[in-house]
């Protein structure tokens, strides 16, 4: 494909200094590595550019896999369930090293190109260039900034600085107003550049180029820099709540977001296996064969993300995860995980079996005594597969809780999702579309900016006839983007039509139950912006997480614990909050100590919640653009020891009630009319037989 080209000349060009250790210290000798002699930079952008877009996406793709996806509560990887300090990970000095560099390399390259031009008409030649350039950076920064808090950011790579040893740290709000400052820049320099300097223009252009190969379109660079720029000013409303009012409403006013799918901010990798494919491809499905499969490895459907989409019955679902077992290799024979499930059907006294005898009920002559069959049922245990199957969190009985004796029984409950893990094709594993070879990665999406203009709206316009507008416009951008095209009856519903409310299923443990408080004035609709925006980034856990801990629309309950060591300090043996951050790397302590320490120092100062361990560089340790956990402060009456009586309501009665239901639905669904084949298909099965009771007409 030409366009793994075009992203790998930048790799070529830069190998010698993109290839590092991880183990060093991401500040230390920045400049002296910005130097290496034997780098290229009297190149085309084009080829610089395209490689730390790509450099960026393997860098976020790994955090996303690895954190930002368990992070989200949706989805869940089971081998990161558990908090983790991440001691020596080389994501930062990636960000510093391998992108940051060569953007503030190319940023000041034009800039004194501009500079020192004595023609005004060559002084703008770099203006879309040098925006371009900005818009990424100021992606990146806000990343770090999001995961970290307080970064090196004014003083990082700056010119002149060879032989450096210490970079101050900014504060998060300084860093996020740098952000916002660059981002006007970028949007400034786009519209005063000269469209005639053709020169000027990236030919290919990675994010908004055709298939990646073409020439830049700087009208949707602008979108997606003022859709940023909104992204951003929402994200600080608990930091910086001035600052956040003043710019959202500039973005309002100049009113140039995303508007359309076609300007979703998405990248793809490339086909070639060994350079240009996708990181989710070459961590999980590359030198695999289906046998190898465990569910470690693939992100799946988690249970907190499906009472919710099966609560609101989301048509998006099937385009996001695939069904129970889709995976199963052809001719294997395995465990296929069976609901049970009990339903009621009309009381059968007399019947002729297959060889033509006539069986007759145990309790036959009585109930012909009575007169009472016509009200007579039976209530019958049965087993049925199901569509939808999801992964349960990595623990499924939390450290010192207990399972509850069931009730007139001498035996204890069991985990009832458990059963699935009798083979690893059971559960509902995200679909391909994410892990596959030429993989997407999606940034920002039109639904996004509707979203944040429904948010802004609400909170600094007060007019809910504008939110209400932009949030319905996000759902359906939503839905269009999945390919979904009948979703009138999902918006019409309770809950997700505006202003209304619906309280649905519990997870199986009965910690949480799918709600959504529409009708609980501005914070209700606050509250569906908020959700419907999670659902629609489905695997983009940066922003859900983002969203998550500034806003804590869902208050998910914490990570349990079984008791093992997650090796984080301050970590319970029971329960864990929410993972707020990221630990700064061993090595900045170690070299770059004096600007580390100020760095969480800064950290502290605007924390809503702290932990001392680590000196607070803690991943419980919230950051300032947080809100409070409102939780934390009962956490043990909430989550200390507690039985559990596991019930899996949204499993219940899923074809029916009764037994005509559960067959004319089964019908329905697979397409077939004759009653026993249909029910193979779901492999529905008669367990036992409860009881026998009377229902008169009243109480049908």
């Amino acid at each position: 494909m030409k366009k793994l080209g075009i992203l790998y000349a930048g790799l070529s060009l830069l190998a010698g200094a993109s290839v590092m250790s991880l183990t060093t210290s991401c500040t230390d000798d920045f400049e002296e590595t910005n130097t290496n002699p034997n780098k290229v930079y009297d190149v085309d952008i084009n080829d610089v550019f395209a490689g730390t877009v790509k450099r960026t996406m393997d860098n976020w793709a790994e955090m996303n896999y690895r954190r930002f996806l368990n992070f989200s509560r949706l989805t869940v990887v089971l081998f990161c369930s558990n908090p983790g300090e991440d001691r020596g990970d080389g994501y930062f000095r990636n960000y510093y090293v391998n992108i940051l560099r060569d953007l503030i390399k190319l940023e000041r390259k034009y800039m004194e190109h501009d500079e020192n031009a004595d023609n005004p008409d060559v002084q703008k030649a770099y203006q879309n260039r040098l925006a371009v350039v900005r818009i990424w950076k100021s992606y990146v920064f806000y990343t770090m900034a999001s995961c970290w808090g307080p970064i090196p950011y004014s003083d990082a790579i700056t010119y002149g600085t060879d032989n450096k040893r210490d970079y101050k740290y900014d504060s998060e709000k300084e860093v996020y107003a740098g952000i916002l400052d660059d981002l006007k820049k970028a949007i400034d320099n786009i519209d005063n550049a000269d469209a005639n300097v053709t020169s000027d223009i990236l030919s290919a252009d990675p994010l908004y180029g055709a298939d990646g190969i073409g020439q830049a379109d700087m009208t949707k660079w602008r979108k997606f820099a003022n859709t940023l720029r909104l992204n951003v000013a929402m994200h600080i409303q608990n930091l910086d709540p001035d600052r956040s009012r003043e710019v959202a409403l500039e973005c309002l006013a100049d009113g140039d977001f995303m508007a359309a799918n076609s300007d979703n901010a998405i990248l793809q990798w490339g086909l070639d296996a060994e350079n240009s494919s996708s990181y989710y491809f070459r961590s999980i499905l590359k030198n695999r064969q289906p046998s190898d499969f465990g569910g470690a490895v693939r992100p799946a459907l988690n249970e907190y993300g499906y009472i919710y989409y099966a609560t609101f019955n989301d048509p998006r679902l099937p385009f996001l995860v695939k069904k129970s077992n889709a995976d199963v290799p052809k001719g294997q024979i395995v465990n296929k995980f069976q609901v049970t499930d009990t339903i009621t059907r009309q009381h059968v006294c007399s019947r002729t079996d297959r060889k033509g005898v006539a069986v007759k009920c145990k309790e036959y002559t009585a109930h012909q005594r009575d007169g009472q069959n016509m009200f007579r049922y039976d209530s019958i245990t049965v087993h049925y597969t199901v569509d939808y199957v999801p992964y349960n969190e990595h623990c499924s009985l939390p450290q010192g809780y207990r399972w509850a004796t069931v009730p007139g029984m001498t035996y204890t409950y069991n985990d009832p999702l458990g059963v699935a893990r009798k083979s690893d094709y059971n559960n509902s594993y995200c679909a391909d579309y994410f892990w596959n070879e030429q993989a997407h990665w999606v940034i920002l999406t039109y639904a996004d900016a509707c979203f944040l203009r429904a948010e802004a709206a609400m909170l600094y316009q007060g007019d809910q006839s504008a939110a209400k507008a932009a949030y319905e416009e996000g759902i359906r951008a939503s839905m269009d983007q999945w390919g979904v095209t009948d979703y009138a009856a999902y918006m019409n519903q309770d809950g997700v039509k505006w202003g209304t409310s619906k309280a649905g299923f519990h997870d199986r443990r009965l910690f949480t139950q799918a709600v959504i408080n529409g009708a609980n004035g501005t914070d209700g609709l606050l509250e569906q912006i908020y959700k419907q925006r999670q659902f629609a980034d489905f695997f983009n856990g940066l922003e859900i997480w983002n969203v998550e801990r500034r806003t804590r629309a869902f208050n998910w309950p914490p990570f349990m614990a079984e008791g093992g060591s997650s090796e984080v300090e301050g970590a319970s043996q029971t329960y864990n909050f929410w993972t707020e951050r990221l630990i700064y790397p061993e090595a900045e302590a170690n070299k770059n100590g004096a600007s580390n320490a100020e760095g969480i120092k800064m950290l502290r100062e605007v924390s809503p919640f702290t932990r001392d361990e680590r000196w607070g560089d803690n991943v419980f340790t919230s950051l300032g653009f947080a809100k409070r956990n409102p939780q934390i402060d009962n956490a043990e009456e909430l989550w200390g020891f507690r039985e559990i009586r596991p019930r899996m309501d949204y499993y219940e009665h899923t074809y029916g009630a009764t037994w005509d239901e559960c067959v004319a639905n089964i019908k329905a669904k697979t397409g077939i009319d004759r009653e026993s084949s249909a029910l193979r298909e779901v492999e529905f099965e008669f367990a036992s037989q409860l009881s026998v009771y009377i229902k008169f007409p009243w109480e049908l």
